[in-house]
């Protein structure tokens, strides 16, 4: 992480793999991002929070708890998105 390129996808997929199911640890994350959501002023804007919600919801239960046993596990590509051909890699910070 914080590499000069960039974190892919599947980095992040494996920092949140191997650790079994997390089904409680999820809804408190979801919970915790619904708040930031609020605190940074968007909750007047309710058709931009609750898109925000569904996609961080729906990429905590699904994309970051597919891979329970290990994170030896998840492919070593992106299979979401780079197999499109498209750059998943989020940019750090300079």
């Amino acid at each position: 992480m914080g590499q000069q390129n960039g974190v892919d996808e599947t980095s992040v997929v494996k920092l949140h793999s191997g650790n079994g199911a997390h089904e409680e640890m999820d809804r408190r994350a979801i919970a915790c991002f619904d708040q930031a959501l609020v605190d940074v002023g968007l909750a007047s804007d309710t058709s931009l929070t609750q898109v925000l919600h569904n996609y961080f919801a729906w990429a905590t239960t699904t994309t970051m708890a597919r891979y329970h046993r290990s994170a030896d596990d998840v492919p070593t590509a992106s299979a979401s998105l780079a197999g499109l051909g498209m750059d998943c890699r989020l940019k750090a910070d300079s």
